[in-house]
């Protein structure tokens, strides 16, 4: 298998999938940003900052959503996008 060139590769980011993720929520319980932020362990800022499309997951957000919902898994409920991709965005 040839390996790719690295040095040229744009940098990537994990972005929420906003759809999964407000499915995910709801069938949880989960009904407020509070509620949420509770659940995942961080500031209700921050999910609604996520929800809001105005920024992408930091690591506290990923691993708390993934611990929390861990049954559901990372490729329903991220994408991985070019860092260059306009955040909220399919």
């Amino acid at each position: 298998m040839e390996r790719a060139d690295t040095a040229l590769r744009e940098p990537m980011a994990i972005e929420l999938n906003l759809t999964a993720f407000e499915k995910v929520a709801r069938s949880y319980g989960w009904v407020s940003n509070e509620d949420i932020a509770k659940a995942l362990g961080v500031s209700e800022r921050q999910v609604s900052r996520v929800r809001k499309g105005k920024g992408r997951p930091g690591t506290a957000f990923i691993a708390g959503l993934l611990a929390a919902a861990e049954e559901v898994g990372f490729r329903r409920l991220f994408r991985i996008v070019p860092a260059s991709h306009p955040i909220g965005r399919e």
